[in-house]
């Protein structure tokens, strides 16, 4: 992944968790937490090095 890409990535999970936010009193707050807790393990597997990030994630960067 380019360096733009990634930072695409970081906004879309970011509007994503605001988005959510925003849901509140409208959807279960379990839902809104669990939905919010797997967008920031993504945010966070941007930001850890490349060895270290899920299996998932190092397929989704692999060229091709």
């Amino acid at each position: 992944m380019t360096p733009s890409d990634l930072n695409n990535e970081r906004q879309q999970l970011e509007q994503a968790i605001a988005a959510q936010e925003s849901l509140r009193g409208t959807v279960d707050d379990a839902i809104i937490d669990a939905t919010i807790e797997t967008l920031e393990e993504k945010l966070a597997a941007l930001d850890s090095p490349p060895d270290q990030q899920p299996f998932l994630m190092r397929i989704k960067t692999l060229p091709g």
